[in-house]
């Protein structure tokens, strides 16, 4: 494990992906944003820092467990969903359930397979689909609420972009601002990362 680094996981994202937008490229009502991904990766240090430094007091060697990990990148691929619904082109081509909720279902796939593949990719572990059929709907649905209520949906901008947008100069305000708002992502980390320990837990074999 020495010398691993969650951010390996990135690459295994983009095919995933790229194989989300593919299986619903023909029917063109899924619009993929390719170059979110890597405003997205470029944030994801910066999260992954600030949460560690409140989880271990200031210890920046520590790294945080795959279920923090997990967390994490759910929210930065819900906070910049990287897939968007098209405009219709026909009737016939109105979204269907699965298309509405892919960012969603994206996140879902990202924890299935960080968790059956930690740390190098060979495990032989399977996420038990049949048995969490009963949870699915209710984990979308977390998902959902999470993408359509947090709080700063561009998070991944850069710090002089979220000054601007929110017409703060580097003041002790602003400061204290933008602080209160990693915290309240970190706490929503840690929550996320309790359920994503469940799922393992109980439906990861």
């Amino acid at each position: 494990m020495n010398g691993f680094n969650s951010e390996h996981w990135f690459p295994h994202i983009e095919k995933l992906a790229v194989a989300y937008h593919q299986s619903c490229r023909g029917r063109g009502c899924v619009i993929f944003d390719e170059e979110r991904i890597a405003s997205i990766k470029q944030s994801y240090f910066g999260r992954n820092l600030f949460a560690k430094k409140l989880a271990y007091s200031g210890v920046l060697a520590g790294k945080m467990d795959r279920h923090k990990v997990i967390a994490l990148y759910i929210q930065l691929f819900l906070e910049a969903p990287v897939f968007n619904l098209g405009p219709k082109r026909r009737n016939k081509d109105n979204p269907t359930p699965a298309e509405m909720l892919i960012n969603e279902k994206f996140c879902l796939d990202i924890m299935c397979a960080i968790l059956t593949k930690w740390p190098t990719g060979k495990t032989g572990k399977t996420f038990d689909s049949i048995k969490f059929a009963d949870y699915k709907v209710f984990f979308l649905k977390l998902l959902q609420y999470y993408k359509n209520n947090c709080s700063l949906p561009n998070y991944y901008k850069s710090i002089e972009e979220l000054a601007e947008r929110f017409e703060f100069d580097k003041s002790a305000e602003y400061y204290k601002y933008r602080d209160n708002v990693q915290k309240k992502h970190v706490f929503s980390t840690y929550a996320l990362a309790h359920i994503v320990y469940f799922i393992e837990e109980n439906f990861i074999v």
